[in-house]
């Protein structure tokens, strides 16, 4: 590679007739700790990023350097990539429609994507009238 060219930030395999949950969990055992392999979406695609580097680290450094704390921040998420944003934040909701392990890691349940469900618990938390539907935005509201 040549010396100005741009450094790979991720890699992504799929595969058109694996099952996609055990495609990641397959290539996740045999990249083990050379790299962090994670999952987001319904197909049979897999994101390989450098070892450690995940929404959360990126978070974090964010933060870091606007001076906000893990308590302050909040989180939604429904695939296993955000799992570890979800274990960082102050707060964090999976939404209804989410893969099980997202609905483990988080502390409450938002509504389904097609329901607007971050926007109705996002307005219930900042309490914004007029979202009829606004999920109860406390860690343990509703799951």
């Amino acid at each position: 590679m040549a010396d100005d060219a741009p450094a790979c930030v991720k890699l992504l395999a799929r595969h058109d007739e694996a099952d996609p949950e055990t495609y990641w969990r397959a290539l996740d055992d045999v990249v083990g700790d050379l790299a962090t392999v994670t999952w987001s979406s319904t197909g049979a695609l897999v994101e390989i990023s450098a070892r450690g580097v995940t929404k959360a680290t990126t978070l974090a450094t964010l933060c870091a350097e606007l001076g906000v704390e893990a308590g302050d921040v909040v989180a939604f998420g429904d695939m296993p990539n955000d799992v570890p944003m979800l274990r960082w934040v102050g707060r964090s909701w999976a939404m209804a429609d989410a893969h099980p392990d997202v609905v483990a890691a988080a502390d409450a349940v938002a509504g389904r994507h097609d329901e607007d469900g971050v926007a109705a618990t996002l307005a219930a938390l900042f309490g914004l009238a007029g979202w009829a539907g606004a999920a109860d935005p406390s860690p343990g509201g509703p799951r």
